[in-house]
């Protein structure tokens, strides 16, 4: 079904400023001035093709996440040695690997200067072998305050213990600083940043200073305009080292490189995917829209993944096929939007912080109360699993961080990629489906309301209204609101072997015809409208819906339905409603014509270049139709002639014989009706004779040339003038290797230069032709002009269109 329109204002930036967050206590680490530190990342200055020879890589699995300025996002997996360049690997083939394993893979097509901004590899994976496979970083652990470095995410409950994160402000060798310095990365730390994850995972989650660093060089990145995986990894581990992290991701603490802008890598931040890691802030000098970023990348150091939008899935809430929307989930920091409310239900499950006290894990039918999720407490998720897919159903009100929803959160639905402007986020209830949960795993809210009877297009997105239900794709589980307040929301989970009805099928619509892509046409204003229901549970009503509206509400035993058509476009579904969801057909796209086409461009007839034969001319048709439903147009008359064409077409070209005859086109829509257009043109030829001269002309003689006979000069300045009334001439020469050029005057003004050489004796070839709108009386001039070494012109006489 159709969505609703933007409703605010452009979008500007990737990530977009937060207002109204209030600052937070801040914990103070040592601050160091760095020295220059080289690293043995190198970039070659010659590009190299993807090898054709398979090549075995042996090394640990590195996830990155990256984050587009043009709006595009994604994860990239490399294989990363020991020594020499890491290898960029296809992520679906290795997604079972995960991060930090050792691994063994025979790769080809590799390109060591592959840019980081390429969404897929060149590269194609043979075989892979795991060596030593790295443990799931989402299960809690018994930790203690001591244990800073931890390798699990989440910390058990009642414990806090806190994340190191170490603070560079650098950059790469030939940057100059800019104004932000690692204080400032500090403030954002800990006044914005600590306290968002804090809030969101109920202190579980808790980043602390660490270190600073300020003027640190990269000294090894090579070449400024390039922006390749070598270099962009080698940063990454140059910054771990740097503040003597272990290795570069893996092992609970963080890294936060803020460097000038590096315009080659058109990225606004790029981090690891793992449990702590490095992260790389790309020049962004505003605080409002850096501490998003910030806490965006240390969200993908904590393993999860982009919250996107789920969307356009036919004409259901939930489907195989949707439209993803990078960053379209503006509710949490994992996704875009003019500030970010608490993170979500199925990111808190990526990290193992879903627990009794905050989630209904249903296996069953059940009905829960959900308290808001920026209340951060209470029950507040409610998470099952569904045709293989998690779903997590969270009540979002205006409440806490998500104060906003009830005025002016905005974000971009269909993702940042497609944005135009900012799309209004509200309160409600919202449902996400995981289809593969694990680290990196990106979460995607779903359009759940608009499968619901009740749903019209111009409703918020996302939100699930009380009193209406959400299906998923497979049709075992429906989610409905039974009541919803400020302060909750209570929504019943029936879980069943099929809950949908069976599936309506379109099989007839009466009095229309199809084109070749399946849109129906009518010229009536009402059309029986027949179907048949597939196997499955008995609808209880069925209805049958035009552009969004139900316009009849039957039995479930129908299956054909009288229904009134609006003029122009109808987009019909029949939909099977049973007693806890709904099932809806294939839409058909119908349209009402109630106007015939037109020719807003009378057909016209000209005279065109080419040979003339004793008896017959050259012309050009030329038509222009208009309809919005055009199906062809049609040549009916001369007789003898007729012939169809495309809509796109407007112009033909015939030989026709002289004299005098109707042309008449035919314009038909798709729905049958039509509209002529005719004309009667008179086409006579004029002989060289009837013509007015000056200078030296001479008379030549052949039986090939138009009435036997052609005048000739090679005297320049020597003139021929002719004097007619018609719409469209044409001047007859014979052209040849010896022949020359000639000006071309119309009513005493030139027009050009005509040149009568060809490489061989062309007799009765019309060279020049000259038309106008309406007929009139007109006077065509040629003058010799002498060409050096071919001045000869012969001039065969006129074709005058009339």
């Amino acid at each position: 079904m159709a969505r609703r329109p933007v409703l605010l204002a452009a979008a500007t930036a990737i990530l977009l400023p937060v207002v109204g967050l209030a600052p937070a206590g801040a914990t103070t680490g040592t601050t160091v001035t760095a020295p220059t530190v080289t690293t043995t990342t190198t970039t070659t200055d010659v590009a190299t093709e993807g090898s054709t020879e398979p090549e075995t890589v042996t090394g640990e699995v590195q996830r990155l996440a990256v984050e587009l300025r043009d709006g595009g996002g994604f994860q990239l997996t490399f294989v990363v040695p020991t020594e020499g360049d890491p290898v960029r690997v296809p992520d679906e083939e290795i997604a079972e690997v995960t991060t930090g394993s050792t691994v063994e893979v025979v790769v080809v097509g590799v390109d060591p200067l592959e840019e980081i901004t390429e969404p897929e590899t060149s590269a194609e994976l043979l075989a892979v072998d795991v060596l030593t496979a790295a443990p799931e970083a989402n299960v809690l652990a018994e930790a203690t305050e001591a244990e800073v470095a931890d390798p699990e995410i989440a910390q058990a409950p009642g414990v806090v213990a806190v994340r190191p994160v170490h603070l560079i402000s650098g950059r790469l060798s030939g940057q100059t600083l800019d104004a932000i310095r690692s204080a400032d990365l500090a403030t954002d730390l800990t006044t914005l940043v600590t306290p968002y994850w804090s809030d969101s995972t109920a202190g579980q989650v808790v980043f602390s200073e660490s270190s600073r660093r300020n003027g640190a060089v990269h000294s090894t990145w090579g070449k400024t305009t390039t922006c390749t995986n070598s270099q962009i990894l080698g940063t990454l581990a140059w910054a771990s080292a740097l503040v003597g992290l272990p290795r570069p991701a893996g092992d609970g603490q963080h890294a936060v490189l803020y460097t000038p802008d590096v315009a080659a890598c058109g990225f606004s931040g790029v981090a690891h995917v793992a449990n702590g890691g490095a992260a790389w802030l790309n020049g962004d000098t505003k605080r409002s829209s850096r501490w998003m970023t910030f806490a965006h990348e240390l969200g993908h150091t904590l393993t999860l993944g982009h919250s996107n939008s789920y969307v356009y899935c036919g004409d259901l809430a939930d489907g195989d096929e949707c439209l993803p929307g990078e960053y379209g989930d503006a509710y949490d920091i994992m996704g875009v939007g003019t500030s970010a409310g608490p993170l979500s239900g199925a990111h808190l499950q990526t990290l193992g912080l879903l627990d009794s006290a905050s989630t209904v894990s249903a296996s069953g039918s059940t009905t829960v109360a959900l308290a808001p999720v920026g209340g951060l407490t209470g029950t507040r998720f409610l998470t099952f699993t569904s045709g293989g897919v998690t779903y997590h159903v969270e009540y979002r009100a205006a409440v806490g961080r998500d104060a906003d929803l009830a005025t002016n959160r905005g974000g971009c639905a269909l993702g940042v990629f497609y944005c135009t402007g900012l799309d209004r986020y509200t309160p409600g209830v919202v449902v996400r489906r995981v289809d593969s949960p694990g680290a990196g795993a990106d979460t995607l809210l779903l359009d759940a309301g608009v499968e619901d009877p009740a749903y019209v297009t111009s409703e918020p997105w996302f939100v699930l209204k009380q009193g209406r239900t959400f299906t998923t794709a497979d049709g075992g589980a429906v989610v409905k609101v039974t009541a919803q307040s400020s302060g909750s929301a209570t929504v019943a989970l029936t879980i069943g072997p099929n809950l949908r009805p069976g599936t309506p099928t379109i099989s007839a619509l009466s009095g229309t015809v199809t084109d070749d892509t399946g849109r129906f046409y009518t010229q009536g204003s009402t059309t029986t409208i027949s179907w048949s229901v597939a196997d499955g549970p008995a609808a209880v009503q069925q209805q049958v819906l035009r552009n969004g509206n139900v316009v009849a509400t039957l039995a479930p035993g129908v299956r054909t339905a009288d229904i009134a058509l609006s003029k122009g476009a109808n987009y019909i579904v029949v939909r099977a409603v049973g007693e806890v969801s709904t099932a809806l057909s294939h839409g058909v796209s119908l349209t009402r014509d109630s106007m015939a086409p037109t020719f807003p461009q009378a057909p016209q007839l000209a005279v065109r270049t080419g040979v003339v034969s004793t008896t017959a001319v050259p012309v050009t048709l030329t038509w222009k139709a208009a309809d919005s439903t055009l199906r062809d147009v049609s040549l009916v008359q001369p007789a003898g002639r007729a012939a169809t064409y495309k809509p796109t077409t407007t112009s033909a070209q015939y030989v026709v014989p002289r004299g005098s005859r109707t042309w008449e086109l035919k314009a038909r829509d798709w729905s049958g009706r039509t509209t002529t257009s005719s004309m009667v043109r008179d086409i006579a030829t004029a002989p060289e004779t009837s013509t007015s001269r000056t200078g030296t002309w001479r008379t030549a003689s052949n039986t090939q040339l138009l009435g036997g006979k052609a005048l000739v000069s090679d005297v320049r300045g020597s003139t021929m003038s002719y004097k007619f009334t018609g719409r469209s001439v044409g001047w007859v020469v014979q052209t040849g290797p010896d022949k020359g050029r000639a000006t071309v005057y119309v009513d005493g003004k030139k027009i050009g230069t005509v040149d009568t050489h060809s490489p061989s004796q062309v007799r009765r070839n019309i060279v020049w032709t000259h038309s106008w709108a309406t007929s009139g009386t007109h006077t065509v001039k040629i003058v010799v002009q002498g060409t050096a070494g071919r001045p000869r012109v012969v001039s065969d006489g006129f074709v005058v269109l009339r």
